[in-house]
């Protein structure tokens, strides 16, 4: 009996010890494994206390976190964090922290139990201090209410590692890769990250028994109601960008002689690299390699007609030399399919590639915000014709006439009837539109072109409404330019366009009201080029 007893004893010890470390709430398709990591979820948690720039805020998951540690603000953690993000962070980047993490085993312990790579040893002076700050996330781990907040927040992370699987279960994206770029990775993990902001990184470690597992750290997109977003296309085509970068980087880095040969061509995108934290040429190379990469990918996975919407957007970053990389890449496709090589072995192909690509600049396009429209140096006001068209024209021209002789000066308006609209060019000014689809020409001309349809009695956008009071205003593309903005001012009566505008708008894309008190839905529209929809709605609570 005694001797059970002990046995009994020790087991409950043992049990006792593996409780304190902090596992990942983790879930996979085949190859790809997907989690949110509590060694993230630690640095995140001390990094946003100590105030870095760029973590999450203002979300619940964040709140809450500030709320349950705000009694170690002053912890050793948080202190070195602060002292590091005012004295190192140009040495050892953001990026730097969290793959650091990586090397440790989980938390309270965060033992190194990989070795660090070449390229993130710092000076001996810094990598003095990075040890120290090791220990105070350790302390900070060990601390009661680390472990209590993770276990009360488990079913969140579970939701993110559902949301994730569930939006990248219908495409191979490890297969899509490795078939690609014709190379194989050890392993591949998606992190998901609710406190890095907008921050996403693509990473890779040796592993001492052989192999590559490479990382794609991902901010997690968030609504008021904690839930993410859903864009399935958005976070496969992140998925591939991150992952992209082990299967890049590490050749790109073979010839640094080849990068000098193009690194005039850094001048021109200069200012807008800088903007996004690529401030060398040898970072815009691998991003610009590594996105035309995507597009092969995007070609490929979701069909030609996603490709130049995806290069405009390159392009509208900055990345103006992806489109010879991009023809270059069927090159390589020809001969890994011929001869069997890999994109590494293509690299330098690729990297001669820039030593004459011209610069393409996107063309402009309309983003929206209503305000905008309002904005524009030329704009025209429609007003219907039929049904209350003499109303609706007193009111658009008291709207008009109520606005600062400042403003009247700076642009240039122009009311006209519908009937006018649909036979005079339109392709040179906003245009702002008022009346109902059925009673306005313009609208009923280009009624295929609104993410919205109205029909007798009711609005369809982002759900159906019946309520007669119900009224809409939204911004889309010009019909006739995709550079200028159009904005429309309709409802379900023709009789709720008068007093339209005293709702409060302009900051957004959309709003649907009956009236100021009673605001239905309002936001911005999921876009992709002039094929612009209403987000997803949420499912209602009954």
């Amino acid at each position: 009996m005694k001797r059970f007893f002990l046995t009994l004893l020790a087991s409950s010890l043992l049990l006792t010890a593996g409780a304190q470390t902090l596992l990942p709430v983790r879930d996979s398709i085949g190859k790809l494994s997907i989690s949110v990591d509590p060694r993230m979820e630690l640095l995140g948690m001390v990094q946003l206390l100590a105030g870095f720039e760029y973590m999450t805020s203002g979300t619940p998951y964040s709140d809450s976190v500030k709320a349950n540690f705000a009694a170690l603000v002053n912890s050793d953690a948080v202190k070195y964090a602060q002292k590091l993000y005012e004295t190192q962070i140009n040495e050892i980047g953001y990026d730097g922290f969290t793959w650091r993490m990586l090397i440790y085993s989980y938390p309270p312990e965060l033992k190194q139990v990989l070795p660090c790579p070449e390229f993130l040893k710092e000076p001996a002076t810094i990598e003095k201090k990075l040890r120290r700050y090791r220990r105070a996330l350790k302390r900070f781990a060990k601390e009661p209410c680390f472990a209590d907040f993770w276990a009360d927040n488990e079913p969140y992370y579970r939701q993110l590692v559902d949301w994730c699987k569930s939006n990248v279960d219908n495409v191979d994206i490890v297969g899509q890769l490795e078939s690609y770029c014709n190379m194989k990775q050890k392993s591949y993990d998606i992190i998901m990250n609710p406190l890095f902001g907008n921050l996403n990184w693509g990473h890779r470690l040796s592993d001492p028994a052989g192999g590559m597992s490479v990382y794609a750290l991902l901010s997690t997109p968030q609504n008021l109601n904690v839930k993410p977003g859903n864009n399935r296309f958005g976070l496969q085509t992140m998925l591939f960008h991150e992952f992209g970068h082990s299967f890049v980087n590490p050749f790109v880095e073979l010839y640094p002689e080849l990068m000098l040969q193009s690194s005039n061509r850094f001048e021109p995108i200069r200012r807008q690299m800088f903007s996004q934290g690529y401030e060398e040429w040898k970072n815009c190379v691998i991003e610009h390699i590594v996105r035309a990469v995507v597009i092969r990918l995007i070609d490929k996975v979701y069909g030609p007609e996603t490709v130049e919407e995806s290069l405009w957007h390159e392009e509208h970053m900055g990345f103006g030399y992806i489109r010879p990389l991009v023809a270059k890449l069927r090159e390589y496709e020809t001969l890994r399919d011929s001869l069997g090589i890999s994109l590494g072995d293509y690299v330098p192909k690729l990297l001669k590639v820039l030593n004459e690509a011209e610069f393409h600049k996107a063309r402009p396009r309309f983003e929206g915000r209503i305000n905008a429209v309002w904005s524009g140096r030329k704009v025209v006001f429609v007003y219907p014709t039929e049904g209350n068209a003499a109303e609706v024209f007193e009111y658009v021209r008291l709207i008009m006439g109520g606005v600062g002789s400042r403003i009247k000066l700076q642009h240039q308006w122009q009311l006209v009837a519908d009937s006018v609209a649909v036979k005079m060019p339109l392709d040179s000014c906003d245009i702002i539109c008022y009346g109902t689809v059925e009673n306005n020409q313009l609208l009923a001309k280009y009624r295929s072109k609104l993410p919205f349809r109205v029909e007798p009695g009711a609005i369809i956008a982002d759900r159906r409404y019946e309520d007669p009071e119900v009224r809409l205003i939204a911004c889309v593309p010009n019909p006739e330019n995709p550079e200028l903005g159009m904005a429309v001012y309709t409802a379900i009566d023709e009789c709720r366009i008068i007093d339209i505008n005293y709702v409060s708008h302009g900051t957004e894309d959309f709003c649907i009201f009956v009236d100021d008190k009673h605001i239905l839905s309002r936001g911005y529209f999921e876009k992709r080029g002039t094929e612009w929809r209403f987000p997803q709605s949420k499912p209602s609570a009954d």
